[in-house]
């Protein structure tokens, strides 16, 4: 025979439930005032991502991880937009190549357009030098990736 107390016990857990129920209920009527919905994220502005590298798909740990939805940028909403992340990252990285150019081209005495043409032959002759050192090696190897990127001309938009 089931003692009272267990029936208090169910009729707490069917008011828990009951609570819980209607706080989705709230919650949902709250994202249809805010607007559309986003599709990938369904309204959290969160999503889980794969891997550590998250919304920047580039290499990245074997850990699901939780980051800012690309689709909509952290708003959770489809008709609105967060800033977009991977443009102010590709600004950035030009900002840093156009100021890596000056510094070196100030370090030189001379303007860039004039420097860039000899980076490639340096890198290449610093490619066949080695070091006995490790962290020699290591720096050495740096500059010459260091040069033979700067060496490139930028791609139009590219932001690198």
């Amino acid at each position: 025979m089931t003692a009272p107390r267990d029936y208090d016990a169910i009729a707490d857990m069917q008011r828990d439930n009951e609570t819980l129920r209607a706080r989705v209920r709230e919650l949902e009527r709250d994202l249809e005032k805010r607007g559309s919905r986003c599709e990938r994220c369904k309204g959290t502005a969160r999503l889980l991502y794969g891997n550590t590298s998250t919304w920047r798909h580039s290499m990245g740990g074997a850990s699901i991880t939780e980051g800012i939805c690309e689709a909509c940028w952290g708003t959770g909403r489809s008709d609105i937009t967060g800033p977009d992340l991977r443009a102010i990252d590709a600004h950035e990285a030009q900002l840093e190549r156009e100021v890596s150019e000056r510094w070196l081209a100030w370090r030189l005495g001379a303007s860039f357009s004039s420097v860039r043409p000899h980076l490639a032959t340096i890198a290449a002759r610093i490619k066949h030098k080695r070091a006995d050192d490790f962290w020699l090696q290591r720096c050495t190897e740096t500059v010459r990736s260091v040069l033979e990127h700067l060496s490139k001309e930028p791609e139009k938009g590219s932001g690198t």
